[in-house]
């Protein structure tokens, strides 16, 4: 209850603070009070984001900064322990801020919101995401049965509504809309794609040029140079970016290691259960309980805290049943993503950095974060990170669980 009452104290104090203005020439209105270099934490550098003419709704944009106004960097050394939500021996998962391992973090500024629909296609001219309308609905009539009984899969909103987050991306699409969108709102571009040696004019693409079997995924991991796609990312230019894998678990934290959150196990918020429980411990849990709240490895699969911040596995499906020529009736679950702001944010005013979609980050290469609406609640926790491997290269699209979110680097001026 205490933290319904602080959001919705921080909601009227960003309405008092921002005026929301439209606009004609495609900039969004900006609150002028400080420069993005001397800006503090959680301010908002844009309320909503302008591209061709139209603003957006779900894409306001805020400073990330260690602490205040002024402070250019800070270098810490995490003793958080993710260990607690996830198990060193799990190779699948990369940590980032392992109990000892220093980063340095400078400000910069993040999207609120995960990337929309609306916002992509506004953009690329196009929408890749596989939630478009009744998609399942289709699938589950024809594919495999009849429905048992009326269920009008509209009413579950599989993405009818565009500020749902753009999901179902290449690689290259990921890195060609953030250069398009910097060179659209006059910003430097970061990120440079070439093959053999060719820088690659992603801002001339089409929707085919991106889903031609020369530029997936594959060719991010391919042996031979000749076919092999190449990036490269300049930190130094302002334009948008994914975050790194340290931004994106730094934002998540609440940027503030002095606060408790920085230490809790979700943004914003703590875990209501103990994740990684002794063999008496696990032994003494009822059927029911082991059903419901754990899965192998003791791992947590649902969370009651983590509902109220995040669209995971344990709130984000539907239960029907179909009938099918052969086997009958037959029972099924269905996951799906939810439209973007919905849940509580974090400290920072940031939405969704846990559960939703996954979302991509870059540093050395492609990552993943953040749990989806598809996934346990051990893989929501803030600190894991899977890379993007050869698994992810049959086609020239991902996953419908993954999206993105922007990131702008504040240049000194």
């Amino acid at each position: 209850m205490k933290k319904t009452i602080r959001n919705i104290g921080l909601f009227f104090a960003a309405a008092l603070l921002f005026t929301n203005i439209g606009c004609s020439n495609g900039t969004a209105t900006t609150p002028v009070k400080y420069s993005e270099t001397k800006a503090p934490r959680g301010y908002q550098v844009f309320e909503y984001l302008g591209v061709n003419g139209l603003i957006f709704d779900k894409t306001g944009e805020v400073v990330v900064s260690p602490y205040s106004m002024g402070k250019r960097s800070f270098t810490f050394t995490d003793n958080s322990a993710y260990t607690s939500y996830y198990d060193e021996s799990d190779i699948s998962t990369s940590f980032q801020f392992m109990s000892g391992k220093t980063v340095e973090i400078s400000p910069f500024i993040m999207g609120q919101y995960e990337v929309t629909r609306t916002l992509f296609k506004n953009v690329m001219g196009f929408d890749p995401s596989y939630f478009q309308g009744t998609n399942y609905g289709e699938e589950f009539s024809t594919d495999k049965g009849q429905l048992r009984g009326e269920i009008n899969f509209n009413e579950y909103n599989f993405g009818k509504d565009t500020t749902m987050p753009v999901e179902n991306l290449s690689l290259l699409m990921v890195v060609g809309f953030c250069n398009k969108l910097s060179m659209l709102k006059g910003y430097d571009p970061v990120y440079t794609c070439s093959i053999n040696g060719s820088v690659l004019e992603l801002h001339k693409f089409t929707e085919a040029d991106y889903k031609d079997s020369k530029y997936s995924n594959g060719k991010f991991f391919a042996n031979s140079l000749s076919e092999k796609i190449v990036i490269t990312a300049d930190f130094s230019k302002n334009g948008y970016r994914l975050p790194t894998n340290a931004e994106f678990d730094f934002a998540a934290k609440g940027g503030n290691i002095n606060a408790p959150e920085w230490k809790y196990a979700f943004p914003g918020i703590q875990s209501t259960k103990k994740v990684k429980l002794s063999n008496s411990e696990y032994d003494a849990l009822s059927a029911e309980e082991k059903r419901i709240y754990y899965v192998s490895g003791h791992q947590i699969a649902e969370d009651d805290n983590l509902a109220e911040v995040a669209w995971y596995s344990g709130n984000s499906k539907i239960d029907f049943t179909f009938v099918t020529p052969v086997l009958g009736y037959e029972h099924h679950e269905q996951t799906y993503p939810h439209m973007t702001g919905l849940k509580m944010p974090n400290s920072l005013n940031l939405y969704d950095m846990s559960g939703n979609v996954s979302e991509f980050t870059f540093s050395d290469k492609f990552y993943f974060v953040g749990g989806n609406y598809d996934s346990r609640a051990c893989y929501a926790a803030i600190g894991g990170a899977n890379a993007i491997n050869n698994s992810y290269s049959e086609g020239s699209v991902t996953s419908r669980s993954i999206g993105i979110r922007l990131c702008r680097t504040i240049v000194k001026k």
